[in-house]
C-alpha cells in the first residue's frame, strides 16, 4: 500500500504537469508559470491535514507507529500525499512540542509519541 501511495502522489504531479497548455507566444503569462506555487499550496495543504489526522490519534491512542495506521494518517490526502508529507507534519508537531518524534529516518517506522512531561517546580 505504501509503494502505491508514493507512486499515484508522484504520478498525479506529472498528470497535472502534463495537462498544462502549451506555452503561447504573445501571452504575458501562461498556466506553467503558477504551476510550482500550486503544487507547494496543494503540499501545504496535504501536510495540515495529516497533522491534523496525526493529533486525532495521538488522542486516541497516546503512542503508535506510523506504518500501523496509513489509513487514519493519509485519510482525506490517500494517493495524493507522500512520505515526505507525513515527515513534514510530524516534524511540525515536535517543532511545536506535541511530540516527542523528531520525524528523522525511515516514516513508516517512526514512532509518535507524547511530549515528555515536563516537572513540577
Amino acid at each position: 500500500m505504501w509503494l502505491f501511495g508514493e507512486a499515484a502522489s508522484l504520478a498525479q504531479v506529472e498528470w497535472r504537469r502534463a495537462c498544462l497548455p502549451p506555452p503561447e507566444e504573445g501571452t504575458l503569462f501562461n498556466a506553467g508559470d503558477t504551476f510550482d506555487d500550486e503544487e507547494e499550496q496543494r503540499a501545504r495543504a496535504w501536510v495540515e491535514r495529516i497533522r491534523k489526522n496525526l493529533e486525532y490519534l495521538q488522542q486516541q491512542l497516546g503512542t503508535f507507529t506510523i506504518d500501523d495506521h496509513q489509513s487514519e494518517i493519509l485519510a482525506g490526502v490517500l494517493g495524493q500525499a507522500r512520505n515526505k508529507h507525513i515527515r513534514a507534519a510530524v516534524k511540525q508537531l515536535h517543532k511545536d512540542g506535541k511530540t516527542s518524534c523528531n520525524g528523522i529516518g525511515d516514516v513508516r517506522k517512526l514512532r509518535v509519541t507524547p511530549p515528555p512531561q515536563r516537572r513540577q517546580p
